[in-house]
């Protein structure tokens, strides 16, 4: 399990942590996710059976062991 989160914190190390990108209506997004947010997210795009084959976490600037084990759940082929 270590060795999982582990890797997912160094796949989203390697796509470069950056500031939060502007997002449509010019949102801008906080750069973390709480532990809840994580779930959701991975949730919803686990119910697209196969459809979403990437997770778009670029806009992170930091991340968490907690936030970590959740994004592990995703099923989908891409952490980006």
């Amino acid at each position: 399990m270590r060795t999982k989160i582990f890797t997912l914190t160094i796949l989203i190390l390697c796509h470069g942590i950056c500031l939060a990108e502007d997002l449509p209506g010019n949102q801008k997004k906080t750069g973390t996710l709480t532990v809840q947010q994580a779930a959701e997210l991975v949730k919803k795009a686990n119910e697209t059976n196969g459809k979403q084959f990437q997770l778009d976490l670029n806009w992170l600037t930091s991340i968490d062991r907690d936030v970590a084990r959740e994004l592990s759940y995703y099923k989908g082929q891409v952490l980006c």
